[in-house]
């Protein structure tokens, strides 16, 4: 009978030292997963203040300012006879020749939002637990509005400013188009007259279009919460 306790005794503690060894296994797995999804936010973090830091030098171009905070991001812009340098925040972001300095086009934007894309894409197929935890670390809309940037910036070039009016941006350009907000909660493109259905951005709670002279400014702000701006200066009008 002593034996049997004995025995019995000796099970359950076998037991209790697999539950145990079971458990540090499992805290040591979910805190290395945790790590590695902690890594995987700053690094998208990381990559997506680089893309706006772009956006922004791009609108800073556009508007020939040398200095331009916005969305978060300071840019500074230094020239001399031969080249152009960009700074974000004191630290130099590119060096461009001035002969180089169309590098900053919708191809080399797009580019950019490509590689954003596919290193998202790499960390996603890691585990289920990965893509959920990233999918939600990621709903900024920050690829959303890279890629309105883009594509309201290439319809904007080439065109001419006609007016900004009831909050919404008319241009000429091979027909006259209007830019805006709709009841939908999306930014779209229609004709002039408001017809036609080409939505550029979604999930968007309010939009602001403002006009100082030939520039423009666009303060979209987004359901979830947080405010984009974006600037775009035209061509002036010949007398």
């Amino acid at each position: 009978m002593e034996a049997e306790n004995i025995r019995k005794e000796s099970l359950e503690a076998y037991l209790l030292l697999e539950s145990l060894i079971a458990m540090s296994l499992l805290v040591f797995f979910v805190t290395v997963v945790l790590e590695q999804v902690i890594q995987v936010k700053k690094q998208i973090a990381m990559e997506n203040r680089e893309i706006e830091a772009l956006n922004v030098a791009h609108m800073a171009v556009d508007t020939g300012k040398k200095y331009l905070k916005l969305n978060g991001v300071e840019i500074s812009i230094e020239e001399t006879s031969t080249q152009m340098t960009i700074r974000e925040s004191g630290e130099v972001l590119f060096v461009l020749e001035k002969n180089k300095v169309t590098a900053f086009t919708l191809l080399e934007s797009l580019l950019a939002l490509l590689v954003l894309v596919g290193t998202f894409s790499l960390f996603l197929g890691m585990t289920k637990m990965f893509h959920e935890e990233v999918k939600r670390a990621t709903t900024d809309h920050t690829q959303d509005w890279q890629l309105f940037c883009s594509l309201l910036r290439s319809e904007l070039e080439g065109a001419s400013l006609d007016k900004v009016e009831n909050n919404y941006l008319y241009v000429r350009k091979h027909v006259n188009l209007r830019f805006g907000l709709s009841s939908q909660g999306d930014f779209r493109k229609t004709n002039a007259n408001g017809r036609g259905y080409q939505p550029m951005i979604h999930h968007l709670k309010n939009a602001k279009i403002s006009q100082e002279g030939e520039q423009i400014k666009i303060i979209l702000t987004f359901e979830k919460g947080g405010d984009r701006t974006f600037l775009y200066t035209f061509p002036e009008k010949e007398s």
